[in-house]
């Protein structure tokens, strides 16, 4: 999970903002709006500071809800793939 947060946060900040989030959705193909990553960002942002940490980020991705129905199984696989 580690290795994709970093994917993720491409600016190597240690955070994930919405325009990261919504790009690396695209690029995943979820079917995600920027206004939508906002709003995810904001739901799972328990720090308040408009990014997601690896531990917010690791929680919305594990949702009981399933907000974002990710596989992360194939998640993973196209990260490894492309980080190595």
């Amino acid at each position: 999970m580690h290795r994709i947060f970093q994917a993720w946060d491409s600016e190597k900040k240690g955070r994930i903002s919405a325009e990261n989030f919504f790009t690396m959705a695209k690029k995943l193909g979820l079917n995600l709006n920027y206004d939508e990553s906002r709003v995810l960002i904001a739901t799972a942002d328990k720090s308040a500071t408009g990014n997601l940490t690896l531990d917010e980020f690791f929680d919305l991705v594990n949702n009981k809800d399933d907000a974002l129905n990710v596989d992360l199984d194939h998640i993973s696989s196209i990260f490894l793939l492309n980080l190595d």
